[in-house]
């Protein structure tokens, strides 16, 4: 519960109800911002509706501020609305500043997620700029010409500098591709090219690259995004959010401007490009502004160049943690009576990495594949203090691509893999769902078999932001398995308690169909 301060103004009545949950606004204005500040630090903003429901604290300061924080909101003009102490997280201890696991001062990011910020960070201000410098210099080496878009080009053109809460930096160019498939593979190139240069590239689409800067420990401290640009019919087009008429845009030839005490490329005209953007009134600061990709645009986008990023966040946030068990061990002693003595284990979606541990420790050959950097790094690590043997492979399943190639390197060493897929399934959308499927298919043709464990109704505590409560009928996972020559048995079928509920939940077997129909 919160404890107000004695010297809170008057103003304190514009806000009202405020708790560990969130506060209401009560002002008059339609919108207003509210800036909220943790310590005397401003780590959020958002805009608050008079008679809206109620806003509610990013899940990011429960999860990383420990103890009672010294909370203000503060509205635009910088006036107290309401100061006190609040407890984000019930029955925790500790100083009540919003900081990651090594004491390092986070803000709330524009995705709602928490993230460092070149506001009070000039160590982080600098290492963003170098990143951003270097990337620039090779894809200039490379005969592109690169530029600044995004929130980096708005912070240059305000005030010469990145956004207070900027976490990360935007270079666009113009694509040489004639044709979206000429755009895909322009990627492709400049992805290779970028990794060969020393960088380490991550594919969000098959446009839209990432490139990450990790720190000294290996965790990502920073990064830059890479968006190309390219014109279709009467469109300029920007994946992964501006589609916008091509008349009077003018993006060539770059100019220069200042940026943090460097100077960086940007378009020829940057005003325009900015209202393109962010509307009319891009000019004035919003620390609460959100971008709104149009559905139409978002859905033409994923349609053309597919999403790779589905839930890795939550994953790696879950896997980043502490107290995650992922040992389902009803599973692992079906995968023992069934696998005793078998060659080659792939473990796909390993998580922690427990299962294919404990797979290992029984002298298997294990692969354990999945696209989380913190859950591979702790199996390397649990595998390590156990003394036991693996491969930790990072793949997207998404990323058809990757999948792909690391399936072709499995099928080299041998064709009777079996594969583990505990909850996996259930947790992919359906595009990603059946490429998996058509690659398993292959993976177990010569005589092995996948065992999966899904989820197969709607719990009660569905989150769409979660994952683990996402469901699969097993109906439509034999439809799904059959059009992908899979044909599968019912091992078991359920109810087990799981994230504090009742779920109901099937273990299947998939094996190659001889007949190809699945049925």
């Amino acid at each position: 519960m919160p404890h107000p301060r004695s010297d809170a103004p008057e103003s304190a009545s514009r806000v009202t109800a405020v708790d560990a949950t969130g506060f209401t606004f009560a002002g008059d204005a339609d919108a207003e911002r509210v800036d909220v500040l943790i310590g005397g630090r401003r780590v959020w903003s958002v805009t608050a509706t008079a008679g809206s429901p109620r806003v509610a604290w990013p899940e990011a300061l429960a999860v990383h501020v420990n103890g009672v924080a010294d909370v203000e909101l503060r509205d635009a003009d910088g006036v107290r609305l309401w100061s006190g102490g609040i407890a984000f997280s019930q029955g925790s201890t500790g100083d009540g500043r919003f900081v990651d696991g090594q004491g390092r001062e986070l803000v709330v990011n524009k995705w709602g997620r928490p993230a460092r910020a070149v506001e009070g960070d000039e160590a982080f201000a600098a290492r963003l700029l170098e990143s951003l410098l270097a990337v620039t210099a090779t894809l200039e080496e490379l005969g592109m010409e690169p530029f600044v878009t995004g929130g980096t080009l708005l912070g240059a053109v305000r005030a010469g500098d990145f956004l207070p809460h900027d976490d990360d930096a935007d270079l666009g160019y113009v694509s040489r591709a004639t044709d979206r498939i000429g755009v895909v593979l322009e990627s492709l190139r400049l992805q290779r090219a970028l990794a060969a240069a020393g960088f380490d590239v991550r594919p969000h689409s098959r446009s839209h690259l990432q490139v990450l800067f990790p720190d000294e420990a290996g965790r990502i401290d920073h990064y830059v995004d890479l968006f190309p640009g390219f014109t279709i019919g009467d469109r300029y087009c920007q994946p992964i959010a501006v589609r916008t008429p091509a008349a009077g845009l003018a993006i060539l030839p770059r100019t220069s401007i200042a940026l943090a005490g460097a100077q960086v490329p940007s378009v020829a005209d940057p005003d325009e490009w900015l209202a393109r953007c962010y509307g009319p009134g891009w000019r004035t600061p919003d620390p609460s502004f959100r971008f709104e990709t149009p559905p139409s645009t978002r859905r033409r986008f994923e349609n053309w160049f597919g999403v790779y990023n589905t839930n890795r966040e939550f994953w790696e946030d879950l896997h980043g943690g502490d107290g995650v068990d992922d040992v389902d061990a009803r599973m692992l002693g079906v995968l023992r009576r069934r696998w005793a003595g078998a060659p080659g284990v792939l473990d796909l979606g390993s998580g922690i990495g427990g299962v294919a541990i404990a797979l290992a420790g029984d002298g298997h050959d294990v692969v354990a594949l999945d696209f989380s950097r913190p859950g591979l790094a702790r199996t390397r690590a649990a595998a390590e203090a156990a003394d036991v043997r693996l491969r930790a492979v990072e793949c997207n399943v998404a990323d058809g691509r990757a999948l792909l190639g690391a399936a072709a390197s499995l099928l080299r060493e041998r064709r009777d893999w079996r594969v583990v897929l505990g909850h996996v399934l259930e947790g992919l959308v359906p595009e990603t769902r059946a490429q998996l499927l058509r690659t398993l298919r292959h993976l177990v043709d010569g005589g092995g078999e996948a065992v999966a464990t899904i989820g197969t109704r709607l719990p009660a505590e569905y989150r769409h932001e979660d994952p683990r409560t996402w469901h699969l009928p097993v109906d439509l996972l034999r439809d799904e398995a059959a059009a992908a020559g899979l044909r599968i048995e019912v091992l078991s079928s359920d109810r087990w308690r799981s994230l504090g509920a009742l779920r109901s939940e099937a273990t299947v077997v998939l094996t190659a169909d001889e007949k190809g129909t699945g049925r």
